[in-house]
C-alpha cells in the first residue's frame, strides 16, 4: 500500500487529471473484457478444494482461450473508445493495457492453487514485488516525459511481474487432456460467480463511460482520486477476503456451529476497521489530498469527505458475500446482483440531472441499503438471524456516530481547528466507545496477535 501511495503521489504532480481519467475508463473496460474469459472457474476451483490435475487442465484451455478470444474483441472496441474520446494517437498505449487479460488468464490455475494451500507468504511476496517493479517502471517514464505510457505501461508491468513469479517459482503445467464431464460440474458452480462478476464489471465499464462523458475525463479523474483510499482499502479487503477468509470458510461448509462463529467473527472486525478508516478520512481526507497530490486536485480534495463515507458499507458487503459464496449459493448471489446493479442504474441515471457532489451523496444512500439488502439476503440463505448481523455491526456503528458527531462540535465551536487534531479526537472516541461494547473480543484479539509474535505475556480475560 505504501509503495502504491508513494507512487500516486509522484505520479499526480507530474501527470494531468485529464490522463488518469482516460486511463481509468479504459482500465476499467478492460476488466470487463477479462471477466469475459474467466467463467467463474477461479472461484469455482477454491471453494471446490478436491479438484485434480485433469480439471485444472481443462479449466485452463478454456479461460486462455476465451481470453484471446476477449483481447480481439477489446481490440475492435478500442477503436470506437478512442474516436469516442477523440484520441487517435493512443491505440498503442490502449493496446498495452489490453496484453494484460492474457498475461492474468495464463496463471489463473497457479494463483487458485497457492490460494486453496493458503501460500499467502508467497502470494504476498508476488504483489509487493509487482508493485515496487511497476512504480519503478512507471516513474522512470514519467520523468522521461511520457505521461500516458507511464500509466499504461505500470499496469503491464503488473500483470507481467505477476505471470513470471507464479510461473517460474510456482510452475505448474497443464495435462494434454481435456475432460468435459468434470469440467461441466465445476461449471454449473463458476457460471454465476462469472456471470455476477461480468456484470459487476460491465456496470463499472458503463458506470466510467456515462460519467466521463456527463462531466468530462478531467471530472471523472477528480472523482477517481478522491476514491484512491476507498480503492487501496477495498481492493487489500477483497484480497484478504477472496484469499484467506473464503477458502477457510470454504473448508467450514459442512460444519455449521464454527462457520457461523467465525462468519460473524469476520463481519465484526471488518466493520471494526472499515468505520475507523472511513472515520479518519473524513477528516483528514481533504488536507491530504492537496498537501500530497497539489492545487490541481482539488475538486477531489472537497468531494472526498463524501466518498469516504462509502468506505464503511462496502467491506462489509463483501464480507457477507463471501460468507454466502463459501456456502454454494452462486445462483442466489447472481439474482442478488441483478438486483443490486437495477438499483445502482437509477443512481447512475441521476449523473445525468444532477451535480457531481449530489451523485457522490446518492451512492453514499445506494451503500447503506445495498448493506441492508445483503443483511436481509444473508439471514435468509444461511438461516443465521438479523439480529445476529446487525449485532455483529452495532459496535462499530455506534462508536463510528460517537466519534464523528463529538469532532464534528468540536471544530464547529473553534475547539479544534486542524485535520491531525480532528483526526486524533475521532480516533480517542472511537477506539474509547468500541473498547466499552466489545472489551472481551479486543483482548481476544490482541492476545492471538502477540501470541503469534511468540510473546510470553498474556493478557488475562
Amino acid at each position: 500500500m505504501a509503495v502504491v501511495a508513494i507512487s500516486g503521489v509522484v505520479m499526480a504532480r507530474h501527470i494531468a487529471p485529464t490522463y488518469f481519467g482516460l486511463i481509468a475508463i479504459y482500465s476499467a473496460i478492460v476488466l470487463a473484457a477479462g471477466q469475459l474469459s474467466s467463467l467463474g472457474f477461479g472461484t469455482a476451483i477454491i471453494q471446490n478444494h478436491d479438484q485434480d490435475d485433469d480439471t485444472h487442465s481443462s479449466v485452463f484451455y478454456v479461460v486462455v482461450s476465451f481470453s484471446v478470444l476477449a483481447f480481439v474483441i477489446l481490440g475492435l472496441a478500442t477503436d470506437f473508445f478512442i474516436k469516442f474520446y477523440g484520441r487517435p494517437n493512443y491505440q498503442l498505449v490502449f493496446s498495452i493495457i489490453a496484453l494484460r487479460i492474457i498475461l492474468d488468464k495464463l496463471v489463473i490455475i497457479h494463483s487458485a492453487r497457492c490460494v486453496i494451500n493458503l501460500d499467502l507468504k508467497f502470494i504476498n511476496i508476488v504483489k509487493l514485488t509487482k508493485d515496487v517493479g511497476s512504480a519503478i517502471v512507471g516513474l522512470a517514464l514519467v520523468f522521461a516525459g511520457y505521461e500516458l505510457v507511464a500509466l499504461a505501461t505500470q499496469l503491464f508491468v503488473q500483470s507481467f511481474i505477476r505471470f513470471f513469479m507464479f510461473a517460474v517459482w510456482r510452475p505448474w503445467f497443464p495435462k494434454n487432456i481435456f475432460n468435459r464431464k468434470k469440467l461441466k460440474k465445476l461449471f454449473q458452480f463458476g457460471v454465476y460467480i462469472y456471470l455476477a462478476g461480468l456484470l459487476n464489471n460491465v456496470y463499472k465499464a458503463i458506470q466510467s463511460t456515462i460519467l466521463g462523458a456527463n462531466y468530462s475525463a478531467h471530472i471523472y479523474a477528480q472523482i477517481n482520486k478522491a476514491r484512491v483510499a476507498n480503492v487501496i482499502v477495498n481492493q487489500n479487503a477483497e484480497g484478504y477476503f477472496h484469499k484467506i477468509i473464503f477458502p477457510y470458510l470454504s473448508g467450514l461448509k459442512e460444519e455449521n456451529h464454527l462457520f457461523q462463529k467465525q462468519y460473524f467473527n469476520s463481519m465484526k472486525l471488518v466493520s471494526f476497521l472499515s468505520c475507523f478508516v472511513g472515520g479518519v478520512l473524513f477528516f483528514v481526507g481533504s488536507d491530504l489530498v492537496l498537501l500530497i497530490y497539489g492545487d490541481q486536485w482539488h475538486e477531489a480534495a472537497r468531494w472526498i469527505k463524501i466518498i469516504c463515507l462509502n468506505l464503511i458499507f462496502i467491506p462489509i458487503i463483501m464480507a457477507m458475500n463471501v460468507g454466502v459464496l463459501s456456502k454454494g449459493f452462486a445462483k442466489e448471489i447472481f439474482v442478488l446482483s441483478i438486483m443490486m446493479k437495477i438499483l445502482s442504474a437509477t443512481i447512475l441515471i441521476s449523473s445525468f440531472y444532477v451535480t457531481v457532489p449530489q451523485f457522490l451523496i446518492l451512492a453514499v444512500i445506494f451503500g447503506f441499503i445495498a448493506t441492508l439488502i445483503q443483511i436481509l439476503f444473508n439471514s435468509y440463505y444461511l438461516q443465521f438471524s438479523i439480529s445476529k448481523h446487525f449485532m455483529s455491526i452495532q459496535s462499530a456503528m455506534i462508536s463510528f456516530m460517537a466519534g464523528l458527531i463529538t469532532t464534528i462540535v468540536f471544530t464547529t465551536y473553534g475547539l479544534s481547528n486542524h485535520f491531525v487534531i480532528n483526526a486524533l479526537i475521532f480516533t480517542s472516541l472511537f477506539v474509547l466507545t468500541l473498547f466499552y461494547f466489545e472489551k472481551t473480543f479486543i483482548l481476544k484479539i490482541v492476545n492471538r496477535v502477540l501470541l503469534h509474535f511468540k510473546f510470553s505475556q498474556r493478557f488475562k480475560i
